[in-house]
């Protein structure tokens, strides 16, 4: 149940398994800085508020932005120097400190307690969320920060709604200096996941190599002087509208609030209660958006059309406060601000990447701490300088100018965001470079940038099959079908491995296959490359991809194909795992009758693929036959049997019972019982199954249980067979290390590492072993 449970979550927040332990440290940290902020601000609020009136907010948020500049000028170098944990650390312990001057200076002076709130707030938090940033950043790729980093940012929601609650609790029974205690609670938990989160990223000595191997022009992007500028100066105005705006609307929001506190209660040191409550209700209806829908937006939209959406959103609602600025409306453009923010907030983390990782830290901080307290202080100042300050028609009017501002300035960097990966796609041959290039690309969708891939390829083409296959990843998803017939035309050309561009051009006819269809000269094209690649020596992988691609495209019919012999010629053990989807996308059972023709002793997994789209299509009659037959044939015919049984446990097709007193045999070898427990995990999730997981395999072996697990589809058992192939990396390598030598044996092994990391698709450690393996 609780296997299930897990699986569910993280297919619902759309994380993947290898990621949970570093999503699950960087939330937790992301709460806590949250929770801590939102107590100090509203305690700040209200307490500014009590002492100088309402009519002075403008000064504290000018206050506010002045002293967050002095935190950019007091941490800017530190934080080139040290990493994101130690200055985390430093930055927790000033926010105690300073919490416990201002809870003891409460009924002592009034002025040291406002200035120690607003150095909580705007000094040492605001940097401890900058340190934060960076952590998150620094422990994932450009494409995994559009599902994971809506998801960390939930942890700010959630935080609002708990810091609310604490809020309204505190404030209604205690006074309200007793929240500093609560919030040097909330900012001390930092301290002990940070140290699990140390202890429990236990690195081998190959990633050890890899952070003495880093360099700034091979793990991210590296702009040219000329061109960084722009793309800062797009980005810092993206930046400073957005928190220019958000001063606009605070100021209206807490007056609004103010107002109505004062007339319900006639105190107005309620605020603290009527905020904390608003916090509870923003931050449920903004948990849902950004635990659930958040992360998909961002996929399916791209970072620039998300960050595109906050500004639209918000342009519609402050037109509506034009005319009537009061109260229902104002909370109705804070929910539309809070709720839309998220996609603004996720999709500008995610474009951080395309900085190198040494000017990072830099501009995160110049955007953190200067350009955005920069855009509070203009705000600022333009009201305490405004002859009529409580004209909200007037402040509106200039809200809805900053949105303008925002959505040109959001086009402008779009322009110089697509442009820079290009450029260094053009221009780089390191295939770090290019990598990150691509992850860029892959993060902000647009069909374009397959019509461009493809003319790279043309142009300069690419070598490392790692960097290859990302290519014709983002083309598959990325192009239209209007980008077929330039596909047809570089399979021709034979400038790159037909095995890269057949599973491009398949995925692309599944998904527009009835556009597809109306195009008659592009039809003409596709059966001439049939008869092209029909006439070539092609491995089984590819013989596999042509078959998907001939009966995709219709060939049988338009060529007058014969189907049963198509299958004998190109079908084997090899390649049916890539022709399974597209028999099962026919959906007709005459198949069933071409398929059985095919079954044979000697092909355990076709005849267990077989066995499902007999399944998929209800032909229990012929099903059941198979079954039978592969019951009495050899023991790779039982093992696919096992693997059918664990796919369809509730199916009406059933398995005799035989079946698993043979692999329940403890006579049977280590692999039989292996399997046996992978049937036990599928139903009631036994341990024993992980203790014999970690029994030594041959890399054959491991990658046999691999396959078998990538049929059963199951993420959670992917992800614990992938590590269990990095702990066999880590044990080659520990092979490798101990020998100082340079001789055959240390090839081998750095040859079966690197084939181990090209398997398992990390392409930063497959590179550097590459780099190892040129020195043998």
């Amino acid at each position: 149940m609780i296997g299930f449970l897990k699986q569910f979550i993280t297919k619902a927040v759309n994380v993947h398994p290898a990621e949970i332990f570093d999503v699950t440290i960087c939330w937790l940290v992301s709460f806590f800085v949250r929770a801590a902020f939102v107590i100090a601000w509203t305690v700040l609020v209200v307490e500014f508020i009590q002492y100088f009136g309402i009519s002075s907010i403008a000064f504290l948020f000018l206050a506010h932005g002045l002293t967050s500049i002095l935190g950019y000028l007091l941490y800017r170098v530190p934080i080139n120097r040290y990493k994101p944990i130690s200055l985390l650390i430093f930055s927790v312990f000033a926010t105690v400190t300073f919490a416990l001057l201002a809870f003891f200076s409460f009924d002592v002076n009034s002025y040291v307690y406002i200035t120690s709130l607003l150095f909580i707030v705007s000094l040492f938090l605001s940097q401890i969320k900058i340190a934060k940033l960076l952590f998150v950043e620094s422990l994932f790729t450009p494409t995994q920060s559009t599902r994971v980093f809506p998801v960390i940012e939930s942890a700010d929601t959630v935080a609002l709604i708990f810091a609310g609650f604490i809020v309204s609790l505190v404030s209604a029974y205690l006074p309200l200096n007793s929240l500093l205690l609560v919030l040097s609670f909330f900012v001390l938990f930092i301290l002990p996941v940070l140290s699990y989160f140390t202890s429990s990223s236990i690195k081998h000595p190959l990633t050890l190599l890899i952070n003495k191997t880093h360099n700034n022009t091979s793990d991210t992007i590296a702009l040219s002087h000329l061109f960084s500028s722009k793309l800062l100066l797009a980005i810092s105005a993206i930046v400073f509208f957005q928190f220019a705006y958000f001063g606009l609307l605070e100021v209206q929001y807490l007056f609004q609030v103010f107002n109505f506190s004062d007339s319900v209660s006639g105190h107005a040191s309620n605020l603290a209660f009527d905020l904390g409550m608003l916090h509870i209700f923003f931050g449920f209806f903004t948990f849902l958006f950004q635990a659930l829908l958040a992360s998909r937006v961002l996929m399916f939209s791209g970072v620039i059309k998300s960050m595109l959406v906050c500004p639209l959103v918000l342009v519609s609602s402050t037109f509506l406060m034009l005319f009537s600025p009061g109260l229902a409306l104002v909370l109705i453009n804070k929910f539309n601000f809070e709720i839309s923010n998220v996609l603004h907030t996720n999709a500008y983390h995610g474009v951080f990447y395309i900085f190198s990782h040494s000017s990072r830290a830099k501009i995160l901080e110049f955007l953190e701490g200067f350009i955005r307290p920069l855009a509070l202080v203009v705000t600022s100042v333009f009201l305490i300088l405004s002859f009529n300050f409580v004209n909200f028609t007037l402040l509106n009017i200039l809200s809805i100018l900053i949105l303008i501002g925002c959505i040109y300035s959001i086009s402008k960097f779009d322009n110089s965001y697509n442009f820079v990966p290009r450029m260094h796609l053009k221009t780089s041959d390191d295939p770090k470079v290019i990598l990150n290039a691509l992850s860029i690309l892959q993060q902000n969708r647009s069909s374009s940038n397959a019509d461009y891939l493809l003319s790279i390829i043309n142009a300069k083409g690419f070598t490392e099959p790692i960097v290859l296959k990302k290519v014709f990843d983002i083309i598959s998803n990325q192009a239209d079908y209007l980008l077929v017939p330039d596909l047809i035309n570089l399979a021709n050309t034979q400038s790159v491995d037909i095995h890269y561009i057949l599973p491009t051009l398949n995925k692309i006819l599944l998904k527009y296959s009835s556009e597809i269809a109306e195009l008659p000269f592009t039809n003409r094209e596709i059966q001439k490359l049939y008869k092209n690649l029909s006439t070539q020596e092609l491995d089984s992988i590819t013989r596999g991809e042509l078959l998907s691609f001939i009966l995709l495209s219709d060939l049988t019919i338009n060529l007058d194909l014969d189907l049963g012999q198509l299958l004998k010629m190109y079908l084997d053990e090899d390649n049916i795992h890539i022709v399974y989807p597209v028999l099962l996308s026919f959906n007709d059972p005459s198949l069933a009758n071409v398929l059985t023709e095919l079954i044979n002793e000697d092909t355990p997994r076709l005849n267990y693929y077989i066995l499902r789209v007999l399944s998929n299509f209800d032909c229990s009659k012929q099903a059941n036959k198979l079954i039978e037959f592969m019951s009495q044939a050899s023991m790779q015919n039982k093992r696919f049997l096992l693997l059918f049984a664990m796919l369809n446990q509730n199916s009406t097709i059933s398995v005799p019972h035989d079946i698993f007193a043979y692999f329940n045999d403890s006579t049977k070898g280590v692999i039989e019982r292996l399997c046996y427990q992978l049937y036990l995990y599928k139903k009631a999730k036994p341990n024993h199954f992980l203790s014999l997981l970690y029994e030594r395999f041959s890399q054959k072996e491991l990658i046999f249980i691999r396959s078998l697990v990538l049929d059963l589809s199951d993420e959670k058992l992917l992800d614990l067979i992938n590590q269990r192939l990095k702990f066999e990396v880590h044990l080659l390598y520990s092979e490798l290390e101990s020998t100082h030598s340079k001789n055959s044996d240390n090839k081998l092994l750095c040859s079966q590492i690197s084939e181990l990391y090209n398997f398992l698709g990390a392409s930063k450690e497959y590179f550097t072993v590459l780099d190892l393996l040129r020195k043998y």
